[in-house]
């Protein structure tokens, strides 16, 4: 039978009279692309789904489903946070090694997920559900107050066109009033905290969750010491971090370093 996307992609394209091709160049990707997305081996982009729905008509039909199919393509173990993350009205995030998912680049995040041991479809699909997250979180009517904070050895590793883009991109979120960047600098030497990633999420009721991934998977930590456990472990490593106008200087240096 196949998905609700790949039926209702399949009647409104033969409804009005498109063949795969024709569709696909009217939306300017190919025509066995709109053939993945019509027998549920690809899902649209959020940007290729807007497309179909102008192309068919369909308001925002298509961008929905596609929506609501990227959701089981995102990994078992990070849903149940996901649902903390949306509805949270505030977010800490602390990354040693990686620039975190929600702030990257397509280039760079193409680049993460293509060093692993994902095929390329799910890797694409991946790709899919981590943009479609960034819009939600970031770009949405009333975006959490989101608070990054970032050791510079994740800006030092990586192509070189890639990593410029991606600093680029960084300036211009961190100028954004409601997100906040913080950059440990090479200098602070070893600190609390640099064992692995985490996040923080603050709740409309008071509460806070938090996030923990590993090479394998990731867990959500509700209980309330481990929580607060993980609050100092922030506390630590914002301790040590430059401020937001300092930040924002370094990574402009780095950006300038490229242009040499």
């Amino acid at each position: 039978m196949g998905s609700s996307l790949a039926r209702v992609m399949r009647h409104f394209r033969s409804s009005q009279g498109f063949t795969q091709e024709q569709a696909g160049s009217a939306i300017k990707v190919s025509g066995s692309l709109i053939a993945a997305f019509e027998t549920d081996r690809r899902i649209p982009k959020p940007d290729t789904a807007k497309r179909l729905d102008a192309l068919f008509g369909t308001g925002d039909l298509m961008a929905g489903l596609a929506a609501d199919a990227r959701k089981g393509y995102a990994p078992d173990w990070f849903r149940p946070f996901g649902e903390y993350e949306r509805e949270a009205l505030a977010l800490r995030t602390y990354e040693p090694l990686y620039v975190p998912g929600l702030l990257q680049t397509e280039a760079y995040a193409q680049a993460v997920l293509a060093g692993g041991l994902l095929d390329p479809e799910k890797a694409e699909e991946l790709l899919a559900v981590r943009f479609e997250r960034q819009a939600a979180i970031l770009d949405g009517p009333r975006p959490p107050l989101t608070t990054f904070v970032i050791d510079e050895v994740a800006l030092l590793r990586g192509d070189s066109q890639i990593m410029k883009e991606q600093l680029r991109h960084l300036l211009d979120l961190g100028a954004r009033s409601r997100i906040s960047l913080h950059l440990v600098p090479l200098s602070a030497g070893l600190y609390v905290g640099q064992s692995g990633p985490f996040t923080l999420a603050s709740l409309e009721d008071g509460a806070d969750v938090a996030f923990l991934e590993d090479q394998l998977a990731g867990r959500v930590i509700t209980d309330p010491e481990q929580v607060a456990a993980l609050t100092r472990v922030w506390d630590g490593v914002r301790s040590v971090a430059l401020p937001r106008n300092l930040t924002h200087d370094a990574i402009s240096k780095m950006v300038n370093g490229y242009d040499r």
